[in-house]
């Protein structure tokens, strides 16, 4: 069929149109968008609904969602986009394609995918960062995998957009030779942080950070900075919206120096039971904030399904050897896993 004898859809009536269009799935109300504004407008109307996008920048692609499921994948070649196509290195034009796809189909950005490495420069990571603090589009989370500590300083001191996770791995810097923190604090808000793989988080970028949410593996903070931590946060100066903490350090830390002048109390988990959304806490270490709320450092990584739950063996053995050594004047009590909750 050649072009002069194809059908000539954007010819019918409106309602013609549309009829027609809302039977079409993401990939042809996309290309059919491209043909004119008439059809970039039809395709706006789209009856689809739950539908989120994914954004892989260093593949240059955009995975669509229906709910959890992978309903679509685009890799961008040249212009437009394309099903199951390879890279192209050119940004700028990445970026306009992308905005198009934000205009017809206002998505919701469901995670944004760094992986600071070649071909990616640092120029183009500047473009990048602009444009997504410029967009209007909500974005879930951003992920950031890199091995570059220049340009992951750079993303955590340009970003601005406030986001619900965010999610950063491991990079290794080569001119100091060990795994580097690479900013004290946010300029963006963000509900979720997960540092992991040896990423290091400083004790002032903690306390700057008023998180619901923090998950950080092999950190290198000390007895002392969870001390300054836990009564900064009783004091209620910082972290005021904290809901749990998930620290894993370095090497195991005095709890002793941890909890000195918090007034903390080891409590019995046979008696004390906390419920922590579906589920429920027994015992731990109780740590009451000026304003009544409290701290709750887990001494197990056991949960229950009711109050009713009996406590297990395994816990009670704990419970009854920290007493010992909390009461013990010589002896240390080290912990290497800090699970804390606040109610």
């Amino acid at each position: 069929m050649t072009i002069d004898s194809m059908f000539p859809l954007l010819q019918l009536p409106y309602l013609c149109i549309q009829e027609v269009s809302d039977q079409w799935n993401v990939s042809e109300l996309y290309y059919y968008s491209l043909l004119s504004k008439r059809a970039k407008r039809i395709s706006k109307r789209m009856k689809e609904t739950g539908l989120k996008m994914d954004l892989y920048l260093r593949k240059r692609s955009l995975y669509i969602r229906k709910y959890d499921d992978c309903d679509c994948e685009f890799f961008f070649a040249r212009n437009p986009f394309q099903v199951d196509l390879g890279v192209s290195p050119d940004i700028s034009s990445f970026f306009q394609a992308t905005q198009h796809f934000l205009d017809v189909f206002n998505f919701y950005f469901r995670r944004i995918d760094f992986k600071f490495k070649p071909p990616i420069t640092e120029d183009q990571l500047i473009m990048i960062i602009d444009w997504l603090n410029g967009v209007k589009t909500e974005i879930g989370s951003v992920r950031i995998q890199s091995a570059n500590l220049a340009m992951t300083e750079l993303f955590m001191n340009r970003f601005q957009k406030n986001i619900q996770v965010f999610r950063e791995s491991s990079f290794f810097d080569p001119v100091h030779k060990h795994y580097s923190i690479v900013s004290n604090r946010l300029n963006f808000k963000v509900e979720y942080l997960i540092k992991s793989n040896n990423i290091c988080l400083n004790l002032e970028f903690l306390l700057s950070i008023d998180c619901e949410r923090i998950n950080t593996h092999s950190s290198n903070l000390n007895a002392k900075d969870l001390n300054i931590f836990l009564r900064s946060w009783q004091e209620g100066k910082t972290n005021q919206n904290l809901i749990r903490i998930n620290l894993t350090a370095c090497s195991e830390i005095d709890m002793k120096e941890v909890l000195k002048d918090c007034g903390a109390e080891l409590v019995d988990p046979r008696t004390a039971k906390l419920k922590l959304n579906n589920w429920w806490i027994n015992g731990g270490i109780h740590i009451r904030r000026n304003d009544g709320r409290l701290a709750v450092i887990q001494n197990s990584t056991s949960f229950y399904i009711s109050e009713d739950w009996p406590t297990t063996t395994e816990e009670i053995e704990t419970y009854l050897k920290n007493q010992e050594l909390w009461n013990s004047t010589n002896e240390k009590w080290f912990e290497k896993n800090f699970n804390i909750y606040t109610f």
